[in-house]
Parts: structure tokens; C-alpha cells; sequence
């Protein structure tokens, strides 16, 4: 599997309707986006790259080029480890169904395909790594949030927290539902080298860890001490869990 990287973001509601709570989730989105503007490197000619509300960073494994997905700019920016902008991929202005909609997780196959959340429309895109060439576009029941493989590439995990579930989904967008109601808000989502998933949520124990070959859940670890949640998650080559909380 290709190195993965996090990056820092911060909290999103999903809410109904147009009451208060909608109108407080705007504001603070508002608030987010003028922060989120802020420079990632400099390139060789000396300008800033700058990035529209970043959600997850990746590097392919085979070029080297680092994807980042923006949430408010719905793209995914692609660059070279100078900093150097490639090209932007899912914000084709032609067709809809090509496009991503506040992008947050993103991971890349070894095969050379990018698979994007697409949040705001309910489903995962995917992407040929090499051209940026629109592939697919598969459907999830609720709004994914992050997303990665398995360890034999044949299957994605994604999860949605606004249902409190983990999604097992096949290339061909076949599906399975894991765990509806018993995971608080899954969030950040890896595989250890073992092939077990391990998922973030809001529950007394920070960490969830499920058998994939069963897809049945194993335990909980890991102590939350706060009302935030993990919600980048990824894991280093001694099985080490390495995430940003909320």
C-alpha cells in the first residue's frame, strides 16, 4: 500500500433543515474556510500553494506526487514533492457526476486509482492516478467521511458517521453495511499489516478494531478523554496508530 499522510482538519455537522443548528454550522464552516487558506510549501519560482479547507493528504507510491483534498475548493489537488501543482482532479465543470462535493478522504490502489469521498453527494469517486480520468462513481447510503483497502486491494472501507457505520464496498460498488448503530461517529479509518480494520470514533474507547475476513468486530481500545474524535487515522510499519484528533 502506498505511504499515507494526515492532515489537520476540524469538526463538520450534518444537519436538517433550516433551523439554528444549520445556520450555526454555516457560520462556523464560513469561519473555517477563511482560516483553511494557509500555505503548504513553496515551490522553486517562490510562490505559496495555498489550499481551500484540506481534509487528506496522500502520496502515490509510484511517482511520488503528493494529493490533497479540499474540502470548500471540491478538488483534489495533485503535486510534485517540490510543491509544484499537476493538475486538479474531480472539479470538472462539464459533469456532475464527475465532479466531488466537499471532498474529504481520499487513498490510492496500487493498480493507480485514486478513491475519493465525496461527502456532499453521498458517494466515492474514483480516479485514474496517472491522467486524473474520471472512472467511476459508486454510491454509499450516507455520507462517507474517510476511506482505505484492504490489504489485498479487493475491497474499500469507508466510513459514514452521520449513520454510525463502516461500509465494505466492492470495486463493482456492491456493499455492505458493518455495525449500524454500534460505532459513536466513525471517523478516521486503516489496516494493520495483520489485516485488521482499525476505526476512530466517539465511543468510551477511542479505537475500534474489526476482523475483515469476518467482518465481525473484535474490541475496543484506548481511552477517550474528550468529546473530540480521531479523525485522520492511519498506521506505520510496526502497527503503530497514528492520527489527528478533533
Amino acid at each position: 500500500m502506498g505511504n499515507r499522510l494526515v492532515t489537520n482538519t476540524r469538526n463538520d455537522s450534518e444537519t436538517s433543515g433550516g433551523g439554528e443548528g444549520e445556520k450555526r454550522e454555516r457560520r462556523e464552516l464560513s469561519r473555517l474556510c477563511a482560516e483553511s487558506f494557509t500555505p503548504f510549501c513553496s515551490p522553486s519560482d517562490g510562490s505559496v500553494v495555498k489550499f481551500n479547507l484540506p481534509m487528506d493528504i496522500t502520496i502515490d507510491r509510484h511517482t511520488r506526487n503528493i494529493f490533497v483534498s479540499e474540502c470548500y475548493g471540491n478538488r483534489v489537488r495533485e503535486m510534485n514533492n517540490e510543491g509544484e501543482m499537476i493538475r486538479l482532479i474531480g472539479n470538472d465543470q462539464e459533469d456532475d457526476e464527475k465532479r466531488v462535493n466537499s471532498p474529504r478522504g481520499i487513498c490510492i490502489s496500487d493498480s493507480g486509482r485514486l478513491y475519493v469521498c465525496s461527502t456532499g453527494n453521498k458517494r466515492v469517486q474514483v480516479y485514474e492516478v496517472l491522467t486524473g480520468r474520471w472512472l467511476a462513481s459508486l454510491s454509499t447510503p450516507s455520507k462517507p467521511l474517510c476511506v482505505c483497502l484492504s490489504n489485498e486491494q479487493d475491497r474499500l472501507y469507508v466510513t459514514m458517521p452521520f449513520s454510525n457505520e463502516v461500509l465494505s464496498m466492492g470495486h463493482d460498488g456492491q456493499s455492505t453495511r458493518l455495525f449500524a448503530a454500534r460505532l459513536m461517529f466513525p471517523s478516521g479509518i486503516a489496516i494493520n499489516s495483520r489485516g485488521d480494520l482499525i476505526v476512530g470514533h466517539t465511543g468510551k474507547s477511542k479505537y475500534a478494531m474489526i476482523d475483515c475476513r469476518s467482518e465481525q468486530l473484535i474490541g475496543c481500545f484506548g481511552s477517550s478523554n474528550s468529546n473530540g474524535y480521531s479523525v485522520n487515522l492511519t498506521i506505520d510499519s510496526f502497527d503503530r496508530i497514528i492520527s489527528t484528533g478533533c
